[in-house]
This record gives structure tokens, sequence and C-alpha cells, in this order.
């Protein structure tokens, strides 16, 4: 099994991208922690399901992520992978966005996951080894009208990405990114309903992309099988990117 004896910390377990990671980790040996904030219910039955502990992390409350970790330390001192699939787009046009709206999605998407990713990295830097791949998107790279602020924070997710492989590599960290394609979640469904827009369309292979085939390429780079690839922010997205 890929991921034997390895404790992996998921942020937004509850999403169908981290759900589908959650699984795929715990049927490949690894001991997982789901990380929730909205989703407790989702997060019990998926705890009940898989035998694995269950964790509130509030990506947007960096006091209450700092208090999380201080009072869950003996739970979150041996992780040695990170996932990070938190997110939130408020699809629209900028104009139609009040303050809060924009300001939720910076939170989670890039402040919240930077912090995160500091908190867990300490224990990973003692221990000289861990693996932090975050959930990007190939909004960062092919613009899509009234996603302006979410393409924004992946963005920024992919360079603070590159630039965190590069400082951590030598302490035995490797930090990458996946980037999905349009994934059929929740999320999408909402924003298709907001914007009109149906991104399969525009996808070479003519279909969305389900998040079992993102969790496969995140487990590979959890796993000691991409042990020289460090830095890199990988597409799982049909071809999308390369239109």
């Amino acid at each position: 099994m890929m991921l034997q004896n390895k404790i992996i910390l998921i942020a937004g377990a509850t999403g169908a991208i981290g759900e589908a990671i959650a699984r795929l980790c715990t049927r490949q040996g690894a001991q997982v922690i789901l990380g929730y904030n909205t989703g407790k219910e989702k997060a019990l039955a998926l705890q009940a399901e898989l035998s694995c502990a269950i964790l509130k992390l509030d990506l947007t409350n960096n006091q209450e992520l700092e208090q999380t970790f201080i009072e869950h330390k003996t739970l979150l001192e041996n992780v040695t992978g990170l996932v990070n699939a938190s997110g939130i787009n408020v699809a629209g046009p900028l104009m139609s966005l009040d303050g809060a709206a924009v300001e939720k999605q910076i939170n989670a998407n890039l402040t919240g996951a930077i912090q995160l990713t500091r908190l867990v990295s300490k224990s990973m830097i003692r221990k000289r080894q861990g693996s932090i791949v975050h959930m990007g998107s190939v909004s960062a790279h092919r613009m899509v009208r009234g996603h302006s602020v979410y393409s924004a924070t992946k963005a920024g997710l992919e360079g603070f990405t590159k630039a965190l492989a590069a400082e951590l590599a030598k302490r035995g960290i490797r930090v990458n990114a996946v980037l999905p394609g349009p994934v059929m979640s929740e999320m999408l469904k909402n924003s298709m309903e907001t914007t009109g827009d149906n991104p399969a369309e525009r996808v070479p292979m003519q279909r969305l992309i389900t998040p079992d085939e993102v969790a496969q390429a995140t487990v590979f780079l959890l796993s000691e099988n991409s042990s020289a690839i460090t830095g890199i922010c990988l597409p799982v997205d049909g071809g999308y990117l390369l239109w």
C-alpha cells in the first residue's frame, strides 16, 4: 500500500474532492485525520465509516486555527502528509460581490492555506520528512468570467507552493499542488447556475473530471512514489489547459 504508516491531515475533507482523497488514503493504508469546517454531520459519517479522527478546522479564522493546534498537539504532531482541499468560490462579477465575499474567498483559499501549512510544517521540519499537497485550480491559468477573486487566490496558492517547495526541500519536505479541471461537485454546480457556463464544453476529453481522478494524483504526490518530485503544479484536467 502506498501510504502505509503515514498520517495524513486533510483540510476540506467533507467536500467532493476531499472525501475522495480521504477514502483513497485510507485504502492505501494511511491513518487519516479529517478536517472539516461546516460539514460536521458529513465528517461524523465518514469518521464512522473510515474509522478515522475528525477535527474542526476553520481556515478563515487564524486565531481559532492556532488554538486548535495547541489543544490537539498530540494528534497533530506526527502528521506526515497534509492535503489542503479546502476552498470557496463565490461566483459572480467582481462589482456584484460585497467585501465580505471577497475576504472570505481570500482567507479560505489562500491565507488560511498558508497558515495551516505553517502550523503543520513545524513538526515536519523537526522530523525532516513530510509531503504537502495543495488543491489549486486550472482557474489560475485560464480565466472565466465571474471567477476573478477565486482565480487570484489559486494563482497565489501556486506561487506559495513553488516558493515553499524551494524553502523546505533541504529539510526533507516536498510541496506540490494538484490543479483539477472542472470537477463535478456542488461547488461547480452552483457556479454553473450562477454564470450559465458549461466548462465541459472546453475540455478536450469532452467530459468533467471525477473526484477520484483528482484523488489518485494527490495520493501519488503524498507517497514515496514521488520522492523526487517537489514544486510542481500538476493539472488533472482532461486537457483543459491545452486550448
